[in-house]
């Protein structure tokens, strides 16, 4: 507040600082916190105790204790990082479980034939997904063989979910985060690791990209989709062997 916003003249600083301690003074006067439940849990008897999840998080919301990851659920900002950190898969989200974006992904590929192309768009759900509720509302279309799926971010989508979406019928992939600190923090340093996984597994890394799009920006994101959807209809289906051995290493049915 105050002269950190810009130039100001004494008065206006104190009317600023004057409405931020109000603000504060309101936050606390409630007698406690409320939080999204929408929250990373821990699986206690998977975990075992490794630390690789209290290294990730970038609020240090995850500690050591008696030998098993704990989650401070006030302190995390529920971006899912920790998710794909867990080598024991040990941590999911509540409210919004593996199983229930594996359903998204699932009724989002649904009904695909054979020769039909299907590209799915992992979208981070509160900036980057406003930006697609404005496209609409500008009537701006982009290509149907696009599925969006929304996420908490894009910093929780690892190798295991895309390669499911490979298995389950996807051609192509396109990840959409709207946090700028989850862009540096996690995105740019991991995504070469996660495209070479894919082309050791016969998976063309070109068939997945990967953008940070803001919100001032959001007309972006349907150009973005537009041309990768293009690519995906030029490159044709994922191959058939490509496919029948993504679904044999994540187990979904032939």
């Amino acid at each position: 507040c105050g002269c950190a916003l810009g130039p100001k003249d004494i008065r206006d600083t104190v009317s600023d600082a004057l409405a931020a301690a109000s603000r504060v003074d309101g936050f606390l006067r409630k007698g406690y916190v409320s939080a999204s439940p929408e929250k990373p849990v821990v699986n206690a008897e998977l975990c075992d105790g490794c630390g690789d999840c209290a290294a990730t998080c970038p609020v240090n919301a995850i500690s050591i204790e008696e030998g098993k990851a704990r989650i401070n659920p006030i302190t995390c900002m529920g971006c899912g990082a920790c998710l794909p950190s867990c080598p024991r898969e040990a941590i999911d989200f509540r409210n919004y479980t593996w199983g229930q974006l594996e359903a998204f992904m699932k009724g989002a590929l649904a009904n695909k034939a054979a020769s039909e192309v299907r590209v799915i768009m992992f979208v981070e759900r509160n900036i980057a997904y406003t930006g697609l509720d404005f496209l609409g509302l500008d009537r701006i279309q982009y290509s149907e063989v696009v599925r969006a799926v929304p996420v908490p971010s894009t910093a929780m989508v690892g190798l295991k979910h895309l390669l499911k979406a490979f298995a389950l019928g996807a051609d192509g992939a396109v990840l959409i985060e709207g946090q700028h600190w989850v862009d540096e923090k996690f995105n740019k340093g991991r995504l070469d690791s996660l495209m070479a996984a894919l082309e050791e597994r016969g998976v063309d890394s070109i068939r997945v990209y990967y953008s940070l799009v803001e919100l001032p920006a959001y007309r972006k994101i349907a150009d973005i989709v537009n041309t990768h959807a293009s690519l995906i209809k030029d490159l044709g289906p994922l191959p058939d062997e490509v496919r029948r051995a993504l679904k044999a290493e994540v187990e979904v049915e032939p």
